[in-house]
């Protein structure tokens, strides 16, 4: 309670306990697979920084900080396939073998290393010249080129215990390691200077010893856990700190196990239960995915049904028990390859990287209660199929809860099913899942405010406000069944939620219950004959 010390008025805000729920963003995905360069989370930069996922908006982003095409990656594709396809945020997880390593310079004063593993880092050189000061004892500029071409210059820049970077110089400049360390996006300074570099004239600092590693294994995309707070998990695991993705995919690795490991990674290991997996069906060399008549080793339909089906492809069958928090797609989708060679060339593509971008196009233009598939789930970027799939096929995949792309008159190639792989009929549909993911995480993070308040009625009354306000904002938008938000929705939390046994131990138990909407999969229509009698 305020002072009341002297005689006059007081005046007090009162807060309404209004605390807007703000939904989350259902549409940012992730990625993992081989890129030419970038981080590779579960290590340490050379400047010390811990390696991270990196969120990409475009394309073109993606290329600057990753590269471009690889003739033994799916990657590149998938992320174009995202974008072409709707999608606006995209973390890359970049994966690679532990013998992968880093392009050096170390011949010098200057000990210099390129930012991440690969042979990209040979192209790279480093130039040293006059400050443009015209100090030119102590001070220098140092420009970074990419294959021959200036990308990055630090100037005026000095050495470790230099005059220059006292703030009483005439000459001020920053010291080199600092500079390139925290702004680079190319280079790293492993050593501190302790002189200044001569100048390197025309015959620049080039880079050498840049190396991919063996090719990664199948369980190198799922990774392992982080050892410790100094680094972040590898692979899959490297999302464990992300809290914003909520798709997750790893294009062109379509193993029952690896899809078993994304969604168990969904449904058990992410605290909230926040992603969702999109898998692909079977496997196939990206060098093999060029040549005319390529197929991955889940092509019949009879190998769909193996697949999807309780002895599973390989002996090894698909974990039911986590399958509502993902889904399946066959066949695979031809696309044209922009590093193909030949006349129209095209390749084979894994389609959860189109799929992905359809649905974060679905959430964006619809909501994440709308189905992504039908008609309008269009799919950017294809110009066939692996496998022609007619009705009486899909009569075997759909019960199996196989989701299928294929061509519908009219709509062209299309997203034809929107079932969970999981075994729980109550989650068959993704809408009403990933709906319930939605829910779930925006009510989390928007009633932080209630921890350590006091857990009484006004607590209880303020949290029913909110939540209900939330979810009728839902109802509006046309989330749930129901023609008025007593029949969409209800929320609970007063003293038969949380008992005095409840309060002692300093808990508030909240019941939210909706009706999701489930989309209109099978559309009957009745067609009779009326037949017109004679006039009495």
């Amino acid at each position: 309670m305020p002072e009341l010390l002297h005689p006059g008025v007081y005046v007090f805000e009162i807060s309404s306990g209004v605390r807007p729920i703000e939904g989350v963003s259902t549409s940012t995905a992730a990625f993992i697979g081989i890129a030419d360069k970038g981080p590779i989370p579960g290590t340490t930069l050379p400047n010390g920084k811990m390696a991270a996922p990196v969120m990409v908006v475009s394309f073109t982003d993606y290329v600057r900080n990753f590269g471009g095409y690889r003739t033994d990656s799916y990657l590149t594709y998938a992320v174009k396939a995202f974008f072409d396809n709707g999608g606006r945020r995209l973390y890359i997880i970049r994966i690679a073998s532990n013998n992968a390593a880093t392009s050096k310079n170390i011949a010098t004063t200057l000990k210099l290393s390129a930012l991440t593993e690969g042979v990209w880092g040979d192209k790279l050189s480093v130039a040293i010249e006059n400050s443009s000061d015209g100090e030119t004892t102590n001070n220098f500029k140092l420009v970074v080129r990419f294959d021959g071409t200036p990308v990055e210059s630090y100037d005026p820049v000095t050495w470790n215990a230099s005059p220059t970077l006292a703030d009483t110089s005439t000459t001020p400049a920053e010291y080199v390691r600092t500079a390139v360390n925290s702004r680079s996006e190319f280079i790293a300074i492993t050593a501190d200077i302790a002189a200044r570099p001569a100048n390197t004239g025309g015959a620049p600092l080039a880079f050498t010893g840049g190396a991919e590693g063996t090719a990664p294994v199948a369980g190198t995309f799922i990774g392992s856990p982080a050892p410790d707070n100094t680094v972040l998990g590898r692979g899959l695991n490297a999302l464990d700190k992300i809290t914003d993705v909520n798709i997750i995919a790893i294009p062109g690795q379509g193993a029952p196990a690896t899809v078993n490991a994304g969604m168990t990674y969904c449904k058990n290991t992410r605290q909230l239960q926040d992603c969702f997996f999109i898998g692909d069906m079977g496997n196939l060399a990206v060098t093999a995915a060029r040549v005319d008549g390529a197929s991955p080793d889940v092509r019949k339909i009879s190998d769909a049904v193996t697949y999807a089906g309780p002895a599973g492809f390989g002996a090894v069958p698909i974990n039911k028990a986590v399958g509502d928090y993902g889904a399946i797609y066959f066949p695979w989708v031809w696309s044209a390859d922009p590093i193909g060679t030949g006349r129209n060339p095209k390749i084979l593509l894994p389609p959860s990287g189109f799929m992905a971008g359809i649905y974060a196009r679905t959430d964006n233009s619809r909501g994440v209660f709308k189905a992504p598939a039908g008609t309008e789930a269009g799919v950017a970027g294809a110009i066939g199929v692996a496998t022609t799939v007619s009705d009486t096929e899909q009569d075997q995949l759909n019960p199996i809860k196989v989701n299928v792309i294929r061509t519908v008159p009219g709509s062209g190639f299309v997203v034809w099913g929107t079932r969970t792989i999981g075994s729980d009929a109550e989650w068959r549909y993704i809408p009403v899942r990933r709906m319930a993911i939605f829910l779930r995480t925006s009510i989390y993070y928007g009633i932080q405010w209630a921890v350590f308040e006091p857990n009484d009625e006004p607590l209880w009354a303020s949290l029913r406000l909110n939540i209900r306000s939330f979810m009728l904002t839902q109802f509006r938008a046309g989330a749930f069944q129901g023609s008025k938000p007593d029949d969409a929705f209800f929320v609970k939390c007063d003293s038969d939620t949380t008992t005095q046994a409840d309060i002692d131990n300093g808990v508030v138990n909240i019941l939210v219950g909706f009706a999701p909407l489930k989309p209109a999969e099978f559309v009957v229509l009745r067609l009779q004959q009326k037949v017109n009698q004679p006039v009495a």
